[in-house]
């Protein structure tokens, strides 16, 4: 039962940030940043459309990986428990290639760097589905197997992860 739930948890979500990737912008601003318009996209062995984004440097090396993928924001606690992942468990898929930030439309730029990217997201509440859509864009673009999308408060025993996924049909 738990598990039917949990399915249809990420299939809700899923589906609800695809939405926002392919959503057509309004006709007059409304405050909420969405994704619209298009982009092609493509890597050495995989091309795809991805409405409303432009692929990122971030993500050059994202084929055939499990790749990290955070939704942050310019609130401080939360630049600082970014900073802690990556002096913990992210220092190896950071070193890798394998992790990316992204914050809103107003994130420091002081902030960002080689594993951290603004969006063109609202940074308020409104935007998190923006964000989490961006980095599914993100990773459909480079062709990542694997997408783990979490918050900068969370921990991840990346070999536990990458272990469990190895033996899955990554096209499933």
């Amino acid at each position: 039962m738990v598990a039917a739930k949990r399915g249809a948890l990420l299939a809700a979500a899923l589906v609800s940030s695809c939405d926002a990737i392919h959503r057509a912008p309004p006709a007059q601003d409304d405050g909420l940043h969405r994704l619209g318009g298009g982009h092609h996209v493509s890597n050495a062995s995989r091309t795809m459309v991805v409405k409303g984004h432009t692929v990122s440097e971030v993500s050059a090396s994202w084929t055939g990986n499990v790749v990290y993928a955070i939704f942050t924001s310019k609130i401080p606690k939360y630049h600082e428990a970014l900073l802690s992942q990556l002096e913990s468990w992210a220092e190896r898929p950071a070193k890798e290639g394998r992790y990316v930030a992204v914050g809103g439309n107003d994130y420091p730029e002081e902030w960002q760097g080689k594993n951290v990217m603004r969006s063109e997201c609202d940074d308020r509440m409104p935007g998190i589905s923006c964000k989490e859509a961006t980095l599914l864009a993100e990773g459909a673009a480079r062709g990542a197997d694997w997408l783990y999308i979490i918050g900068e408060d969370n921990y991840v025993h990346t070999k536990h992860v990458e272990s469990w996924l190895e033996g899955k049909d990554r096209k499933r």
